[in-house]
């Protein structure tokens, strides 16, 4: 019984292989073809609109204002995000804390 299931699971790997292969086969030649195509008329990149997967998407929260979040002793304000403003490293520095500047919406 397992010399059957043995033998049947090597015909599975040797015909997923020669999938492979052929597909392989078919996408160079598809390559090829749209190269060909590129150059007949050519064709540049930015027309066809593709992306980089492996570039680093630019966030689409760039510019969004964001409320808020803290008004500092002298009325300075301050979103809660990036680097903190000085006067907030100077509460901290002094004892204090942020969550003492909290805007209360």
């Amino acid at each position: 019984m397992t010399t059957l299931v043995n033998e049947q699971l090597k015909a599975i790997e040797e015909k997923q292989l020669a999938i492979d292969k052929e597909k392989k086969a078919l996408r160079d030649q598809t390559i090829r073809e749209i190269q060909t195509l590129i150059e007949t008329f050519d064709i540049s990149s930015s027309e066809l609109k593709f992306f980089d997967r492996n570039v680093t998407r630019r966030r689409t929260t760039v510019g969004v204002k964001v409320p808020m979040k803290y008004c500092g002793p002298r009325g300075e304000l301050w979103s809660g995000r990036g680097r903190a403003p000085h006067w907030v490293q100077e509460v901290e520095n002094n004892g204090g804390s942020r969550d003492d500047y909290l805007i209360k919406h």
